[in-house]
């Protein structure tokens, strides 16, 4: 019994599982982002807004607790979703732009789920956790096709592994741009976030 092929082939599984389990996800966020566009909206009221560092070693990190309220159909709500994909922590850049623009007025524009209202969301777009296990997976991928490679010169499946491994990382960015559900970054996300007065007139 060969314990390194056993091996290998335990962590070439755990590698497409995950790279699996990422492609669902960003379909699933991809057709969130989409349909987001065509959610209706209505005034939110932000009720928490603060910012904190955290402290994890080289990249500075910021948690920003964040609480709106809106009503729906005479319904009040809670939420505190920025936009899928985002979390409250992020690096200190992002969440700190978030949280100058919130603070500028008491009143936001809530885009909601007409279908479920309690889902709702602040801007438009996908923050880059959605896309995490697929970068995770690509990059496991071609990894493990070198280290399989290294020994097996003579055998093409790894080498022809790495190809497709390499090739997604570079095309995955265009495809998502295409499909309209790439990473937002710091500036688009900031545009797609109104602040409002009580009437709902745009600041």
């Amino acid at each position: 019994m060969n314990w390194g092929n056993i091996l290998s082939s335990m962590v070439w599984l755990i590698g497409l599982g995950f790279l699996v389990y990422g492609y669902v996800q960003f379909f699933i966020a991809r057709h969130l982002a989409k349909q987001i566009r065509n959610w209706p909206t209505t005034i939110g009221r932000i009720e928490a807004c603060d910012l904190k560092r955290i402290d994890k070693g080289s990249v500075d990190f910021s948690e920003l607790n964040l609480q709106y309220i809106y009503q729906v159909d005479n319904t009040q709500y809670a939420n505190s979703r920025i936009m899928p994909g985002l979390g409250s922590q992020a690096r200190t850049g992002m969440l700190d732009d978030v949280y100058t623009k919130l603070l500028s007025s008491e009143f936001v524009l809530v885009r909601y789920d007409p279908t479920n209202p309690q889902s709702s969301c602040l801007a438009l777009g996908v923050g880059p956790m959605a896309y995490r296990h697929i970068t995770i997976a690509v990059f496991m991928t071609a990894v493990l096709g070198v280290m399989l490679t290294i020994p097996h010169f003579n055998n093409w499946i790894p080498l022809f592994l790495i190809i497709i491994a390499i090739a997604v990382l570079f095309v995955l960015p265009i495809f998502l741009n295409a499909c309209g559900v790439g990473f937002s970054n710091d500036s688009q996300m900031l545009r797609t976030i109104s602040m409002c007065d009580q009437d709902g007139r745009l600041l």
